[in-house]
């Protein structure tokens, strides 16, 4: 009598998911799918899990046992692997409204266009959180579903849900202007795509309206805290008239403050610190962040009516900014380019 021999696979499953993350099978499934009820922190540890197995869901299959209801994806690349919470909640609910499934997935984990195309063959169409790495970029050029983008300034090859990131980099370096700073830096992120290109061209057409001002653009940066740190603190040594940060991102943005504190730089007093986004690094500073909200939930619930009804589709949609006034911003004080000078002096001696 032969013995059955157990089936092995590499592929990743719920299980697999749930015994990493410590929770029941049953949550990975209602977080996966956009069913039932599920904390925004349970939500994001599931999402977090399925992303380090490299987990792809099989719609085909879920599709047969559910029926008919339509399945939207949500297709998205590592560096907003961790800002999603907003965007799943916000899908869900709407999706919930809509009468479709939502469907998560990382692009970077899939592996060929093949694989892809069968993935979106299941969908009825995808909502595409941007940025996507150029590889991702590549691979979505040969789907042919209806995509809707987040959070680029422009798209030529799909509708897209924004904000007018120009206009909100010009609002947050003006408002600094009007708080009596002179000398500005701007540091972004490199390869981050075009929403931080139209923030740069933002902080430099608000410094060229201002005849007195002037403007630091660093040269762009990985979007890592220890790379963000190293290039303000190299922006502060080289340019010690410096009393205000505009950063293209809160990572960067918080990057920027500790790289000042540990200079001696008091922030706010000495050095104002303005970020964007609003992310929940925002808050864990001290002080807490200025920043430039991007309403991602709204944007969210906009582009899933975007893409279940196709005659809201065309064009793009723009979503109002707020600026967010906390404790790392404030009015320049005249005494910060004598000390700082003192205190190269105690750096370099000791």
């Amino acid at each position: 009598m032969s013995r059955r021999k157990r089936r092995t696979s590499s592929v990743a499953t719920i299980v697999d998911i749930a015994r990493l993350a410590q929770v029941s099978k049953m949550t990975v499934s209602r977080v996966m799918s956009g069913t039932g009820s599920a904390s925004p922190a349970t939500r994001a540890l599931v999402m977090e899990k399925a992303r380090i197995l490299g987990y792809v869901p099989n719609l085909s299959a879920r599709q047969l046992v559910r029926g008919a209801t339509p399945s939207i994806g949500v297709l998205y690349g590592p560096e907003m692997a961790h800002e999603l919470g907003p965007v799943l909640i916000a899908t869900q609910r709407a999706a919930q409204r809509l009468g479709v499934r939502i469907v998560p997935c990382e692009v970077e984990l899939i592996a060929g266009a093949a694989r892809l195309r069968s993935l979106c063959n299941s969908l009825r169409a995808a909502i595409v959180v941007s940025p996507l790495s150029s590889r991702s970029e590549a691979l979505l050029q040969q789907v042919e579903i209806p995509l809707v983008r987040i959070a680029v300034e422009t798209a030529a090859c799909s509708p897209c849900v924004r904000i007018d990131e120009f206009a909100a980099a010009c609002a947050i370096t003006n408002e600094l202007v009007s708080q009596g700073h002179h000398v500005l830096a701007f540091i972004d992120a490199a390869a981050a795509g075009r929403a931080d290109d139209a923030r740069r061209r933002g902080f430099e057409a608000a410094i060229a309206g201002h005849a007195q001002v002037q403007g630091v653009v660093a040269d762009s940066v990985a979007r890592s805290f220890h790379a963000g740190m190293q290039a303000c603190g190299r922006l502060l040594d080289a340019h010690p008239r410096i009393t205000a940060f505009v950063c293209s991102h809160d990572l960067l943005a918080a990057a920027a403050m500790l790289a000042a504190q540990r200079r001696g730089i008091d922030v706010p007093a000495q050095l104002s610190v303005a970020g964007f986004g609003d992310h929940a690094i925002a808050l864990r500073c001290s002080p807490e962040l200025t920043t430039v909200r991007i309403p991602l939930a709204a944007m969210a619930a906009r582009a899933l009516d975007m893409a279940v009804k196709p005659a809201a589709a065309a064009g793009e949609s723009i979503l109002p900014f707020e600026i967010v006034r906390r404790g790392s911003t404030g009015p320049r004080r005249p005494q910060i380019v004598k000390r700082r000078a003192a205190e190269a002096v105690v750096e370099e001696t000791v």
